[in-house]
């Protein structure tokens, strides 16, 4: 299993985010992540807005939701499997400050 390094996103004010109009969209796209293979998401280390919740996303597809949006880790049992070419969104509930800042951290499939 390959480390694939870090890759940094920052929240964006989305007329499109799912929780409401203008609120934080943090977006890791194709672009973002430069990976040509299908990868793993182990680790995802966080800070937003206070009292925030948000929603994740793998392309369409509801992936999790999370409580704590202002400071959060999230180092799974089960990393999140990505396949090359998807975009992984955290769809914030406020577009209160600061902007979210998401690190993930990503390594080859295990096969």
């Amino acid at each position: 299993m390959s480390d694939l390094g870090s890759r940094q996103a920052t929240g964006f004010a989305d007329p499109d985010n799912r929780l409401g109009a203008g609120q934080w969209t943090v977006r890791f796209d194709p672009g973002v992540f430069d990976i040509p293979i299908d990868f793993e998401i182990y680790h995802i280390a966080l800070m937003g807005p206070p009292a925030s919740t948000f929603q994740v996303f793998i392309d369409s597809v509801f992936y999790d939701n999370v409580a704590h949006g202002d400071v959060n880790s999230w180092d799974p049992n089960q990393p999140m499997f990505v396949h090359s070419g998807s975009t992984v969104f955290f769809y914030f509930s406020t577009a209160a400050s600061p902007a979210p800042l998401i690190t993930v951290f990503c390594r080859e499939v295990d096969t």
